[in-house]
């Protein structure tokens, strides 16, 4: 039995193109059995996983949102050094 998780964020349209690309290459990677994308539609990402067990389905999913975060974070701090 597969097990699938949805996660969706709403950002602003340019955060959720710039995480977009973040996390499309390591969504791409297909290790242990895990499927994963991530798709963007104005400013809400969503990422899709689909794994063979509830293991490989929380390691995957920690593993990109813990990426997304990181990648928000840049953004944030980014735009802070930019307004100095």
């Amino acid at each position: 039995m597969r097990v699938e998780a949805r996660v969706t964020v709403h950002l602003a349209p340019e955060e959720a193109e710039a995480l977009e690309k973040a996390l499309r290459p390591e969504a791409e990677a297909r290790l242990r059995g895990v499927e994963a994308s991530v798709s963007r539609e104005e400013g809400r990402l969503t990422i899709v996983i689909s794994a063979p067990d509830t293991s490989a389905a929380r390691a995957t999913t920690n593993s990109l949102l813990r990426l997304a975060a990181t990648a928000l974070q840049a953004i944030i701090e980014t735009r802070k050094v930019g307004q100095a």
